[in-house]
């Protein structure tokens, strides 16, 4: 099964897509890697998150810019304790198929 360690999330308010960084996991191989997600897919992201971690604790890990291109956000996992979350969930029939880049 193809899992995936979250350790960063960056966009900006005026994108379509969202870059995750983490760790993707598929058997014994673990490779560092970014995943590029819609806004319903971090959706689906940050729910499974927020499963762990609790709302206040959350939106203190996120930073806030503002910019000529809109508000980019950018929020730091690495040191939390949080699952490797499955690639299947991000996922849905409605959704384009996840791209990774490694």
């Amino acid at each position: 099964m193809k899992t995936f360690l979250i350790q960063e999330i960056a966009f900006s308010s005026e994108s379509k897509n969202v870059t995750c960084c983490g760790i993707l996991n598929v058997g014994h191989l673990a490779l560092n890697t970014k995943i590029h997600l819609n806004f319903r897919q971090l959706n689906r992201l940050l729910n499974n998150i927020s499963k762990k971690l609790n709302s206040d604790e959350f939106y203190e890990m996120m930073e806030e810019e503002q910019t000529s291109l809109g508000t980019y956000y950018h929020i730091n996992f690495e040191g939390k304790d949080l699952c490797p979350i499955p690639i299947h969930e991000l996922n849905d029939d409605f959704s384009l198929p996840l791209r990774i880049s490694a």
